[in-house]
Order: structure tokens, then sequence, then C-alpha cells
């Protein structure tokens, strides 16, 4: 079990609705080495069930386990993806792909994204 989620560049929903069950069961059995480790899995949980409280006020998708979170840091590099994934990018072609400000693009298309944190790490979901 991952329960560090936020060191990962995307995940979902459903992995946060898993993690938070997967904590809660191992604090409920107490299936933890020591009191240092209970209090991490706590705390873990309780961010976790922010996250799980603003992402259903802020995604529909979010109790299918469908909505996607994508770290800050790595949001430009899921821009491009998107692009290309959703076909805007025409395969082999290089120009002018190799001039596009994807920094700026990733921003632009942050307006349809809602920030969310966890563990003081910023994502963004829709």
């Amino acid at each position: 079990m991952n329960i560090s989620l936020w060191e990962q560049d995307t995940f979902d929903s459903a992995d946060v609705i898993e993690v938070t069950h997967e904590i809660r069961v191992r604090l409920n059995e107490g299936r933890f080495n020591d009191e240092g480790e209970r209090d991490y899995l706590r705390t873990i949980l309780t961010a976790l069930e922010q996250l799980n409280v603003e992402g259903r006020e802020n995604s529909e998708d979010w109790e299918y386990g469908a909505a996607v979170l994508i770290r800050d840091s790595y949001f430009t590099e899921y821009a491009q993806e998107l692009a290309d994934d959703i076909g805007a990018i025409p395969d082999g072609v290089q120009w002018p792909m190799s001039h596009i400000d994807w920094e700026s693009a990733a921003h632009e298309l942050k307006i349809d994204y809602t920030p969310l944190e966890v563990c003081g790490v910023t994502f963004w979901t829709r």
C-alpha cells in the first residue's frame, strides 16, 4: 500500500478512497509497529479525509474513482500529453510543436481545473 500518494505525479480519486479505507482498517485493527507509526498514519488519514471532502465538493467524478489529480509541478507535461492524447498534435509533426510555449498552454488549461492540497503539495483536478 502506497500511502504517500502526494509523492506521485498523478493518481486518481479511487486511490485516495482506497488508501483512506486501508489506513482506517490498519488503525482500527492496531496494525502498526509503534506509536510513531500510529501517529503518522493518523496524520495521513486526516490529510486524506480532508482531500476526500474537498474532492467530493469539486469533482462530480470523485465518488466514482474517476477524478484524476495532477501534481502542480507535473502539470505542464500533463498538458502536453493531453494535447497528444486528444489528437491536437498530429503524429510525426515537429514544427511548430517544438516552438509551443507549453507552460503558457498549461496555465490556460488550469482554468478548467481546481487546485487541491494534500500534505503541502498542490494537485489539480476537475
